[in-house]
């Protein structure tokens, strides 16, 4: 059965960007005062496919991972994703907005410091 979710947005997208991160996106280790998250926000325009497309590329999720995260921001307006120093949080964002860019969607996300 087709749907939106099993449908690529933008079959373009190459193995060379997506994110090949060395370590997972949940770093434990850091202090709370250290750890950073990328929060996406929801929006009526941008289609639930090149989100959930967005979220394979920046954060290596597999589908269903995707699918599911794409979900929760669509229902809750926004969420954090991730537990990971600043610097590499502006380094997912950053990539996230290079796709929007690219493909012309507006989604939009932001680095913010994890309360716990």
């Amino acid at each position: 059965m087709w749907s939106w979710v099993t449908k690529r947005f933008a079959p373009g997208l190459s193995k060379i960007e997506r994110a090949s991160f060395d370590e997972t996106s949940i770093n434990t280790s850091l202090p709370i005062g250290e750890a950073h998250a990328v929060r996406i926000h929801n929006n009526d325009v941008a289609p639930m496919g090149f989100v959930v497309q967005a979220l394979e590329a920046a954060f290596g999720l597999n589908h269903e991972e995707a699918v599911r995260f794409m979900i929760h921001v669509h229902t809750r307006g926004s969420a954090d994703i991730g537990r990971m120093s600043r610097a590499r949080a502006e380094n997912v964002v950053a990539s996230i907005l290079e796709l929007t860019q690219r493909h012309q969607q507006p989604l939009a996300c932001e680095v913010v410091q994890c309360d716990s």
